[in-house]
């Protein structure tokens, strides 16, 4: 379970709560100024709750595109992990530097069916402290370039997580997200995770 703030450039800061539970199922619940979203996904389905005050709240049943990605979302697998078993689809390429420390840069092949195109672990904890990954709305547009950081580190039950990730879109910091709590091996009903 984590709760943090994410802070959207141009827009405002809210506050969030993830729950996660082994081996996919996931939700989140995002606090805005005058409503809660939740997406919710029992590994399965997946569905949105919009929630406010005097209004009834609002439950949409994911399907096609949106299911695929709050499927995604689900997994508690790390971004590196899910390269496990594909050994001959990424290949380390040079030792760079992450906010000043030094990282290995790994190059993905699209083959992999991963989302980002690079990732790069840190040399002290190896885990990912920068993805990055391009896309292009249609084929005639531009790539869009995004870069995701992940910065000062906590370890919890074992496990380093980032305290701090960073969206960088086009070269232009897009949102920030803080992580202000973990909790660790918190027994969860699986009825927690249906709509």
């Amino acid at each position: 379970i984590a709760r943090g703030r994410v802070e959207v450039e141009g827009v405002g800061l809210y506050t969030f709560r993830i729950t996660r539970k082994q081996p996919n199922k996931f939700r989140q619940k995002v606090y805005y100024t005058s409503y809660t979203k939740e997406i919710l996904s029992n590994g399965e389905q997946a569905w949105t709750i919009v929630a406010a005050p005097n209004q009834e709240d609002k439950v949409v049943e994911l399907v096609g595109d949106e299911l695929s990605d709050a499927l995604a979302n689900s997994s508690m697998d790390g971004p590196f992990i899910r390269l496990a078993g594909q050994y001959e689809k990424f290949h380390a390429e040079a030792f760079e530097d992450v906010g000043g420390k030094p990282a290995i840069r790994v190059e993905v092949n699209p083959s992999a069916g991963v989302y980002y195109d690079t990732v790069w672990l840190s040399t002290e904890h190896f885990q990912e402290v920068k993805l990055a990954y391009s896309n292009a709305s249609d084929e005639a547009a531009e790539p869009i370039e995004t870069e995701i950081y992940f910065s000062n580190f906590d370890k919890k039950a074992g496990v380093y997580y980032a305290k701090e990730i960073d969206y960088v879109v086009d070269g232009l910091l897009t949102q920030k997200i803080y992580i202000d709590r973990v909790r660790a091996n918190v027994g969860l009903f699986d009825s927690y995770f249906e709509k």
